[in-house]
């Protein structure tokens, strides 16, 4: 929705970091996931193995930049 608001896409993100909290356990369903949904493989990607997050229920959290092209 974030993406979408600023007028981008998925497409248009160029680095994407994740913090994870149980990272080994979780690391292989994450990755799956990312890889639908950039298929293409050419963002940039810095993954962070935490002791937790701000809410308590969390296992993940994404931060993404994303560069608007011009048309």
């Amino acid at each position: 929705m974030v993406l979408e608001e600023a007028g981008c896409s998925f497409e248009d993100v160029v680095d994407m970091t994740t913090y994870h909290v149980s990272l080994g356990q979780h690391f292989d369903i994450f990755r799956a996931v990312k890889d639908r949904v950039f298929p293409r493989g050419t963002c940039a990607w810095t993954v962070i193995g935490v002791s937790e997050l701000a809410r308590p229920s969390l296992l993940v959290e994404v931060k993404c930049t994303a560069i608007k092209r011009q048309a």
